[in-house]
């Protein structure tokens, strides 16, 4: 467990409490819309997690908020809240294989077209293989990231250290992109 988040007996949600430091923005939110977030955006405990992140989002409002329809990321206060989340379980890899998932769900749709001529298809079926390929090598990285975290005691930093430092990071790269 990584240890962002606890969900008690009665289905609620708390923020541990060094994460509401580097996070605040997560207390804008409502406890639906944290469970939300949650889902979708942990990358490391959220039952989602496995899962390419449009379908994440499908799912995550599906069982947050039934059938009904909803615009939840669009206001600013989610906005900020989705972005403080996502600075503190920041890990390249995992975001690596979250991007190879969508491709590959992008691949499959193209594939998957009746007027697809031979060419055509030949180069998707080869596209398909690389990221499939790369998408177990990702998934044995983490693994083995994961051992080693817990041969050596869960983690050498503790939690405070390690989410300030995947803040920096995810705030170093994101910033460039802008």
């Amino acid at each position: 467990m990584y240890g962002i988040f606890r969900v008690k007996d009665d289905d609620s949600i708390i923020i541990d409490k060094d994460a509401l430091l580097l996070i605040p923005e997560i207390s804008k939110v409502s406890q639906k819309e944290l469970k939300y977030i949650i889902l979708v955006y942990d990358l490391y405990d959220s039952p989602l997690r496995k899962m390419p992140i449009d379908l994440r989002k499908q799912m995550a409002k599906r069982r947050v908020w039934g059938n009904i329809k909803r615009d939840v990321d669009k206001t600013q206060e989610m906005i900020k809240a989705i972005y403080a989340y996502q600075s503190i379980c920041y890990d390249p890899v995992r975001e690596s294989l979250d991007a190879f998932k969508s491709k590959i769900n992008f691949i499959n749709k193209k594939i998957s077209d009746p007027d697809l001529n031979l060419k055509d298809g030949k180069d998707w079926v080869s596209q398909l293989e690389f990221y499939e390929a790369k998408i177990v090598s990702f998934e044995d990285e983490i693994k083995k990231e994961e051992t080693v975290a817990e041969i050596k005691g869960k983690k050498t930093l503790g939690y405070l250290e390690l989410w300030q430092r995947k803040q920096m990071q995810f705030r170093k790269i994101k910033d460039n992109e802008e």
